[in-house]
């Protein structure tokens, strides 16, 4: 069933005449057009019906009822539009082609690789259902397309190693019956990790997919870079290999937590980068082109900065990244706005970065309450830079706040109680042997004298398990001041978080804020 824009539901030959209806009609107010899509929406939401679900069994894939509508509207669009094609996706529940039901010569299918990985090229058996797909569609169709990604939609601005994978992903889809090819990069900013070379690149290699990748990086970097081509044209080999040797599955969304990151990586990549610049210092043109292409990393270590930072103290290595956080982070932040950029991937704007590092009056803080006088492997400050906030923004937020030990807390309204604060203890650099006591500062705006205030405790992701936890009542709150509560005494490994939640009581507790979590290892 399917609503109009009245909200009647419509049976479904009424939603193929209302559909009709519509195409036809922008296809009189724009009588110049080649192409008019009618496809699924962006989610999987598709119709269950019994009709639909028969079809879906019959034809072997849910692909089979879409295509069976999209045909539908295209010969009824044939004879008086015999120029127009009707352009449909193939995109995540329907990319595996039908076994009952053939395109129409006026139809096209696009078929999505989004769920690929684009680290390995798209022929090898780590993509192997996405070949399949492709392979069938292209017995079926004769107009098959492809919407291809090409930079990392959960963050822009951070390495993503898919150079290599450019040309080979291009010549399979012509090998195997592809006719139009959409590449899709960060379309909403510029600043989208080597942006520049992947567009020059894929402009080459859509001309004349026989050019070889590493021609066509070189001659690019070497134009582009000038003196400090050759720099960076070693980091993107350091990279790749790096990446290619971790079989990571490199999706659309990876994170900065990706295994290829490490430590080691990311200081080489630092150095390569320094030299980079020094190389072109009295260019500022080319000097800024580098600087662009600098903020990937600076993007890993302002976000991964505390676990590196573990890391380098527990393994006694000399520290090989910025010297500092802040610099890091001003520099990343002056850069982008130099350059225009906006958005840190399809859903964060630039200022999220911002915020979270050098914005809303952040001011260093002291130790935690009873970690005076104690080393960084007794007492590990946890502050909120590197919180984990659902939907921030609406459940969770970053906000100035003096009462606060840095002046920035996070603040949860308390008309929800979702886990909307959340400190991953991978970042901690824990003695998985060692015993600690896990505690937080939280403050509660609250009119009630009684009931729940807030939730807390400390979460096992690989055991599915609670350990340690915490409920707080109105009654023991005296004051909208900050409070040391202790969430748990356990011993903690990496794949455990620490959670707070509010009660959702919006009449009574108007807000829960967390100021910051620490860690205190026992004695032996």
């Amino acid at each position: 069933m399917l609503s109009t824009p009245s909200g009647s539901a419509l049976t479904n030959d009424e939603v193929l005449d209302f559909t009709i209806a519509q195409v036809r009609q922008r296809l009189a107010a724009n009588p110049s057009a080649s192409v008019i899509s009618v496809s699924q929406n962006d989610w999987d939401n598709h119709c269950l019906c019994p009709d639909c679900l028969a079809l879906e069994e019959q034809d072997g894939s849910p692909a089979g009822p879409l295509l069976r509508f999209v045909n539908a509207v295209a010969q009824d669009i044939a004879e008086d539009y015999p120029d127009v094609a009707v352009d449909t996706l193939a995109y995540q529940y329907t990319r595996r082609p039908p076994t009952g039901v053939t395109p129409l010569p006026n139809v096209v299918v696009r078929l999505c690789s989004i769920e690929c990985s684009f680290l390995q090229p798209l022929e090898t058996e780590t993509n192997a259902t996405f070949g399949d797909d492709i392979r069938g569609w292209n017995e079926v169709s004769d107009r098959l397309w492809v919407w291809d990604y090409t930079t990392n939609f959960g963050h822009y601005i951070q390495p993503h190693p898919n150079l290599r994978v450019l040309g080979p992903n291009i010549r399979f889809f012509v090998e195997n019956g592809v006719t139009g090819i959409f590449e899709q990069g960060a379309y909403q900013s510029p600043g989208g990790e080597m942006a520049e070379l992947k567009a020059w690149m894929l402009a080459k290699l859509l001309w004349d997919p026989s050019r070889e990748t590493d021609e066509l990086i070189d001659e690019f970097v070497t134009g582009y870079y000038g003196a400090a081509g050759p720099f960076i044209r070693e980091y993107i080999e350091l990279l790749h290999d790096e990446a290619e040797a971790s079989e990571h599955y490199l999706r659309i969304g990876s994170g900065p937590t990706a295994p290829f990151f490490t430590l080691d990586l990311m200081g080489r990549a630092w150095a390569l980068f320094d030299e980079a610049e020094a190389a072109v210092a009295d260019d500022p043109e080319v000097l800024n082109r580098v600087q662009v292409a600098r903020l990937p990393l600076r993007y890993v270590w302002a976000v991964r900065w505390y676990e590196f930072e573990a890391q380098a103290r527990r393994e006694e290595l000399p520290w090989p990244g910025p010297e500092e956080y802040i610099a890091n982070a001003q520099a990343f932040m002056e850069v982008a706005r130099a350059n225009g950029i906006t958005k840190l991937s399809e859903s964060r704007a630039i200022d999220t970065f911002e915020r979270r590092t050098i914005g809303l009056g952040r001011t260093a803080s002291p130790p935690p309450p009873g970690c005076e006088g104690l080393g960084p492997d007794e007492c590990i400050d946890l502050q909120d830079r590197a919180f984990r906030l659902a939907h921030e923004g609406t459940w969770a937020a970053l906000e100035h706040d003096d009462l606060a030990s840095d002046g920035v807390a996070a603040r949860m309204p308390g008309d929800y109680h979702e886990w909307a604060v959340q400190q991953d203890l991978g970042i901690a650099g824990l003695d998985e042997e060692a015993t600690y006591e896990v505690y937080a500062a939280i403050r509660v705006e609250a009119t009630a004298d009684e009931g729940p205030a807030f939730t807390a405790g400390v979460y096992d992701t690989e055991n599915r398990a609670g350990v340690g936890g915490l409920r707080v009542e109105c009654d023991e709150i005296a004051d909208d001041d900050y409070h040391v509560y202790e969430i748990a005494t356990a011993q903690l490994h990496g794949r455990m978080y620490i959670w707070v939640a509010p009660p959702k009581r919006p009449d009574d507790v108007q807000a829960v804020w967390v100021d910051r979590f620490w860690l205190v290892r026992q004695g032996e």
